[in-house]
């Protein structure tokens, strides 16, 4: 259903622009922050989303819809250190590191986890304003999404990308946007490539991160590539410095 309505809004693919104001990641995790902030020698422009975990069941458009559901409910500290929404299935990193959230027997210090939770809160709040502002904007922006589901749900994560980019097209009321679908070039099914127009396209790398290896790990040689190919002004003019 919802890859016949996106289908409405397909047109014959436009030029897109040599060059974004801003490139924002849509998760699913820290991977693709990662290798923005590679792209860009070392700058980001964080969004609500460049530094959480997106679980598959976690309906991104919904919370795009409505922020003010995440972090507004019961909230879960994880063992890698992040914040659990149990509303949303999102995951964020917060400020203080794990072993201050706790105390010399290995439980919780009640006290340190509520002032990192009010300091989160605070930042997603500011984040989410900030999203807002891009979305009602006029600023060139490339959306960059990795979707590892559809490894294990092809049918979901179609799904997942049709809802997410129909949600764009949407709200980003200047237009100015793409959003690119990053997958592992296994997974880079035909139904996914007839999903695009305008504003959407897909590319693939060879394999994406493993667990915990956010940082360090995938193909970086691919991501730079797809950043070199929709960023390319940046690239070119890292050529001749």
């Amino acid at each position: 259903m919802l890859e016949r309505l996106l289908h409405g809004f397909n047109r014959p693919k436009a030029a897109w622009p040599a060059h974004f104001d801003t490139i924002v990641s849509l998760g699913f995790n820290c991977e693709v922050s990662f290798r923005i902030r590679d792209h860009l020698d070392g700058n980001l422009d964080s969004y609500p989303f460049s530094w959480c975990y997106v679980y598959g069941d976690a309906g991104l458009p919904r919370c795009m819809e409505y922020p003010e559901t995440i972090l507004s409910g019961g909230v879960e500290l994880q063992s890698n250190g992040m914040f659990l929404c149990k509303t949303t299935h999102l995951s964020f990193h917060g400020k203080t590191p794990l072993e201050q959230l706790r105390l010399p027997d290995g439980r919780e210090d009640p006290q340190a986890v509520v002032q990192a939770l009010q300091e989160l809160r605070g930042r997603m709040a500011h984040l989410e304003d900030k999203f807002q502002r891009l979305l009602e904007g006029d600023r060139a922006t490339l959306f960059v999404m990795k979707n590892a589901k559809i490894a294990l749900d092809p049918e979901g994560a179609i799904n997942d990308v049709a809802a997410l980019a129909l949600w764009l097209e949407q709200h980003y009321r200047g237009g100015n946007y793409l959003l690119v679908v990053v997958t592992e070039r296994a997974y880079a099914l035909p139904r996914l490539t007839r999903l695009e127009n305008d504003h959407l396209t897909f590319r693939t790398v060879s394999s994406f991160a493993k667990e915990g290896k956010a940082q360090s790990g995938g193909d970086q040689a691919g991501w730079a590539a797809i950043f070199d190919e929709f960023d390319g002004d940046r690239y070119a003019l890292r050529m001749f410095q």
